[in-house]
């Protein structure tokens, strides 16, 4: 992985629907059996978590790789009422993990970010 970003994920919203697919991301902030979860919460209340599988979850927590490596490659889709609801929630993902790639207190030198592109694929 390129030291100058800590995450590459896709995150999209289609319809009703959000859809969140992490292709690379930095192993310091893996949690492993032999210690606890690592947890960053953003200041728009997300939390960032690394236990155990890539996942949305609707109590305001976005989970990254964690100690399942074999469901690293899992894409996770959250299904909401409404378009307005998809479309507030992948904000606020976005804007969590922008924030805890920029400032996670486990991070030895700056991060580099970068800008959305059509695609969706994002990197931070």
């Amino acid at each position: 992985m390129s030291e100058q970003f800590k995450i590459k994920f896709l995150l999209a919203q289609a319809g009703r629907a959000v859809v969140f697919e992490i292709y690379e991301m930095d192993e310091r902030f893996r949690t492993s059996g032999k210690r606890s979860n690592f947890k960053y919460v953003a200041s728009n209340g997300i939390a960032v978590i690394s236990s155990s599988f890539p996942s949305l979850d609707r109590d305001d927590e976005v989970y990254l790789r964690g100690k399942n490596a074999s469901r690293d490659q899992e894409c996770s889709i959250l299904t909401f009422d409404t378009i307005e609801e998809a479309k507030v929630y992948h904000n606020k993902i976005l804007e969590a993990l922008k924030e805890w790639a920029a400032d996670w207190e486990g991070w030895s030198v700056p991060t580099k970010t970068t800008e959305p592109n059509p695609s969706n694929v994002y990197t931070f």
